[in-house]
């Protein structure tokens, strides 16, 4: 197993060097989509470490309400979406009224 791990990363090594691509670094977001878009129009906003799609414009509103406002509260603890953990993630959408219970996360 360990020379599939040192073989796997040799190969990433070598593609990267081959092709000049640069590795891509993962970054966690907030998503958030809203149901009720039967308007027709498309609503999507991005924000720094949050993205929405969908919804009626009310609905849209509260989840741009509810993001900047989760954002605001990650960066108040000096925390990033990149190393917030799943419990501070879920205290924090708790603290101002998402219900993770509803949605089969909590």
């Amino acid at each position: 197993m360990r020379g599939d791990v040192r073989r796997a990363q040799r190969d990433r090594k070598d593609v990267i060097r081959m092709t000049g691509a640069q590795p891509t670094r993962r970054r966690a977001r907030l998503v958030g989509v809203g149901l009720d878009h039967g308007d027709g129009h498309t609503r999507f906003t991005c924000g720094h470490g949050f993205r929405l799609l969908y919804g009626s414009a009310a609905t849209h509103a509260k989840m741009e309400a509810k993001a900047l406002e989760f954002m605001r509260r990650v960066r108040e603890q000096g925390l990033s979406m990149d190393r917030i953990t799943r419990e501070e993630c879920c205290r924090i959408a708790e603290q101002i009224g998402l219900h993770l219970e509803e949605i089969g996360v909590g």
